[in-house]
């Protein structure tokens, strides 16, 4: 997660990369429980599983903090790969 605080005189960029992991410092608390909270409002577990059920590909990533795997049927991994080599082949990124 990264927050970014701007004043008039300053600005404070932090990074965390897993809060949960550093439960003993305040602020880390402070952003699970905000990272919590706003999940919770925004129903986030429908709306990934919702988001996952219908991706139209493989994988996806996200920010670079999470990364959606979708396994397929063989049948169905083999489609995916012919649609992206033509798709490829029609932009010119692939030979």
């Amino acid at each position: 997660f990264a927050i970014s605080m701007e004043k008039e005189t300053s600005y404070s960029y932090k990074s965390y990369w897993n809060p949960g992991a550093q439960d003993s410092l305040y602020e880390a608390i402070i952003v699970t429980n905000l990272i919590d909270s706003l999940l919770s409002i925004c129903n986030s577990e429908v709306l990934i599983s919702g988001f996952n059920s219908r991706i139209p590909f493989e994988s996806y990533f996200g920010d670079g903090t999470w990364i959606v795997l979708r396994f397929l049927p063989r049948n169905q991994r083999w489609r995916y790969r012919r649609e992206r080599k033509k798709y490829r082949r029609a932009h010119g990124l692939e030979p």
